[in-house]
């Protein structure tokens, strides 16, 4: 029996250095450490992918953008949460889908161990992921700011 995997063959993912020249150089007072891309494919299906990593001290930020290009089913591995809606909260931190500047987003953080991520959809396509340890609450979202989301919307339509 086929399996459907929901691929559009036609639809290409952007070069991965498209999306490295989307990370910032440095976040606050955080320097990037590390910084590296790539495109990978199989059976015609072509992903790119391009992270980078921000430290400062023990604070840690590491930010992924992926785009599926045409692999639509790959965005159920990625994000999950976007097919759920979560709205969690304790003492200590909470877990929430949402909404930020327009797009499906998902936010999770942790008081007690200081760590978080940030994660939004970008045309069903891109991912962009930023995950952080010994971290203040605001960071993640500082962190968000310096990408610019529209540009990686831009690059959907070239």
């Amino acid at each position: 029996k086929n399996i459907d995997i929901n691929v559009e063959t036609d639809v290409e993912s952007v070069d991965f250095r498209k999306l490295k020249k989307e990370l910032p150089s440095s976040i606050g007072w955080m320097k990037r450490t590390s910084f590296e891309g790539e495109r990978a494919g199989v059976l015609g299906i072509k992903t790119s992918v391009a992270t980078a990593t921000y430290e400062s001290g023990t604070k840690e930020i590491k930010i992924s953008i992926v785009d599926i290009g045409g692999f639509k089913s790959a965005l159920r591995g990625l994000a999950i949460w976007s097919e759920l809606e979560v709205d969690k909260e304790s003492d200590h931190g909470y877990e929430r889908t949402t909404e930020i500047d327009g797009y499906k987003a998902f936010e999770k953080y942790d008081s007690r161990k200081e760590e978080g991520e940030v994660a939004l959809i970008i045309e069903d396509r891109i991912v962009v992921t930023i995950e952080g340890e010994n971290i203040d609450e605001g960071d993640l979202r500082k962190a968000l700011k310096k990408i610019d989301l529209d540009d990686l919307e831009d690059l959907t339509d070239e």
